[in-house]
């Protein structure tokens, strides 16, 4: 794909996570109890995915960056 210099494309990008790579983990802020009880999460990742081509010289932009969210 070509995009000329100020204009903009839409691309649809597939991400696959596999959650079991990942732990299960509180946040710290959390209490492990609510009212007397086990408390129940859901924990999740996030991070950025980067975006580059071998082929397309990113003109001092840097490659393109998108955020990604997991829930576990």
């Amino acid at each position: 794909m070509r995009v000329a210099p100020g204009k903009s494309a839409k691309v649809n990008v597939t991400l696959r996570i596999d959650p079991r790579k990942f732990s299960k983990t509180m946040d710290p802020t959390m209490e492990r109890t609510q009212s007397g009880l086990a408390r129940a999460w859901v924990s999740d990742v996030t991070g950025r995915v980067e975006l580059s081509s071998s082929k397309a010289p990113t003109a001092g932009t840097g490659p393109g960056r998108a955020e990604a969210h997991c829930p576990r």
